[in-house]
C-alpha cells in the first residue's frame, strides 16, 4: 500500500513539474511584435516578445492560429529579442532559422534541444 502511495505522489509531482516548466500551453503572453499569414491564408503565425524582467532574458513566443480560429503555441526561443518569419510553402514555416512543418504538428522549444 505504501508503494502505491509513493508511486501516486511521484506521478503527481511529475505532472506538476511538466505542466509548469515544460508545457507549451503555459507560456507567458508577451507583447505582440509581428504576424504572417501562410500563402493560402490557412494559417497565421503571431509572434510575441516576452520580457523576463530583471532576472530572466527576453524570449520569443510563436502562436499558430488556424483558419478555424484554433490557437496553439508552436515556437519558444530564449535569449532573443527579434524574429523573422518565412513561409516555404502552405504548411512549412521558418521562424528564426527553425523550420516547422505544421502538418506534422512540429514545434520548436529551446528547453528540448
Amino acid at each position: 500500500m505504501a508503494l502505491v502511495v509513493l508511486i501516486l505522489i511521484a506521478a503527481l509531482v511529475g505532472i506538476v513539474v511538466y505542466h509548469f516548466f515544460f508545457s507549451m500551453s503555459n507560456l507567458p503572453e508577451g507583447t505582440f511584435i509581428k504576424e504572417s499569414a501562410s500563402p493560402s491564408n490557412e494559417y497565421v503565425i503571431k509572434l510575441y516578445l516576452v520580457d523576463g524582467g530583471a532576472t530572466v532574458s527576453t524570449a520569443i513566443r510563436g502562436e499558430l492560429v488556424t483558419s478555424t480560429g484554433e490557437k496553439r503555441n508552436i515556437y519558444w526561443e530564449y535569449r532573443v529579442d527579434t524574429a523573422s518569419i518565412e513561409w516555404k510553402d502552405d504548411h512549412t514555416v521558418v521562424i528564426n532559422g527553425h523550420s516547422l512543418n505544421l502538418l506534422n504538428n512540429d514545434v520548436y522549444d529551446w528547453r528540448r534541444k
